[in-house]
């Protein structure tokens, strides 16, 4: 196991989250993007979360139970949301995406994510069950996650401009 830049408190112990947690959610945005959508991402930065204020004005949240437990947040500046659903979509103007169709839009992009992360999981000792995804839109918002598990913010650039993945996942072990 790796620590990437924290601890998680499970029970008693502490816990150290294990990267190969954080990797498939990594893989499964850039190849959704890449192959779904015909747009290259790239990884700029990964970080420890300290708050709850959220990134951008569109937010997918998915929460996954299980042996896993935790959720997947993806955000997106409005711009970008409206180009990438716009090409999730084929509509050619991303601007005349409706609200409807944005919620769709970004929903599916963190199902597509979330199921290629569990497919590259289902090998290893961690597992978990998908939740239906909800779509927040605002400004100035938070979104909580467990005190007691780390969150991983993931930066990502794709048609110049900046998203973020956050992964939030206690590190529980399937029972033999």
């Amino acid at each position: 196991m790796e620590n990437v830049g924290g601890n998680s408190k499970q029970g008693n112990r502490r816990v150290p989250l294990d990267v190969r947690l954080i990797n498939p959610f990594i893989s499964g945005t850039k190849e959704v993007f890449e192959v779904m959508a015909g747009i290259p991402v790239k990884r700029k930065s990964l970080s420890l979360k300290k708050d709850y204020k959220m990134f951008g004005e569109i937010s997918g949240i998915m929460g996954l139970t299980g042996d896993a437990v935790g959720s997947i947040i993806i955000s997106f500046p409005k711009k970008l949301a409206d180009d990438v659903v716009s090409k999730f979509l084929g509509i050619e103007d991303g601007e005349n995406i409706n609200e409807d169709d944005m919620r769709d839009g970004v929903g599916e992009i963190l199902n597509m994510i979330t199921g290629k992360a569990k497919t590259l999981l289902a090998s290893t000792e961690y597992y978990f069950k998908l939740s239906i995804p909800t779509v927040i839109m605002g400004q100035n918002y938070e979104i909580s996650h467990s005190k007691d598990t780390p969150c991983i913010v993931v930066i990502f650039e794709a048609i110049n401009l900046q998203f973020i993945l956050q992964v939030s996942l206690s590190p529980h072990k399937k029972q033999e």
